[in-house]
Order: structure tokens, then C-alpha cells, then sequence
């Protein structure tokens, strides 16, 4: 499982796992996995994808997570300092 906004479903008729844009427009990060293929899209879980950013900082909050009140960041996940220097 992973942080990003997108979703995974299964369209049976084809049976093929498909990428989809996460609920939140603004937050989005479809674009970042398109190169994804369906064995990996069928191993992988994206729990945000169905939610916005003010529901998951809620439930964040909820259940007491230090992560509820991080700063907002577009920088690469996996980076601590900014990607252009």
C-alpha cells in the first residue's frame, strides 16, 4: 500500500486492472504511475485514492497521527530537501 492519491479497480469484463484518477482532482497523482503495468496495479492498494485531503487529514486526526498537521509539500515523497537543488 502506498500514500498516493489514485485508485486501482478491476474491470472484470476485459479482466484487467486499471489506474484511475484519485477522488481528490487536486491532489491527483495518477500522472506519477501511468508506467505502472497490471501485475503491479493488481498488487498494489491505494487507501487515499478514494478520499480527499480534508477527509484523510480528518481521520489522520482521529486516530492521532503526528502526519494530521504536516505541512502541505509538492515536492517528490522520497526526498527530504527540494528536488531542484
Amino acid at each position: 500500500a502506498t500514500g498516493h492519491y489514485a485508485r486501482i479497480v478491476k474491470n472484470d469484463a476485459a479482466n484487467q486492472w486499471m489506474l484511475l484518477t484519485g477522488a481528490d482532482d487536486r491532489k491527483d497523482q495518477s500522472y506519477a504511475l501511468y508506467q505502472m503495468d497490471e501485475f503491479q496495479l493488481g498488487h498494489t492498494l491505494f487507501p487515499l485514492g478514494e478520499y480527499t485531503k480534508p477527509e484523510t487529514r480528518k481521520l489522520a486526526r482521529q486516530a492521532e497521527l503526528p502526519v494530521a498537521e504536516k505541512a502541505e509539500s509538492q515536492e517528490i515523497c522520497f526526498i527530504d530537501t527540494s528536488y531542484a537543488d
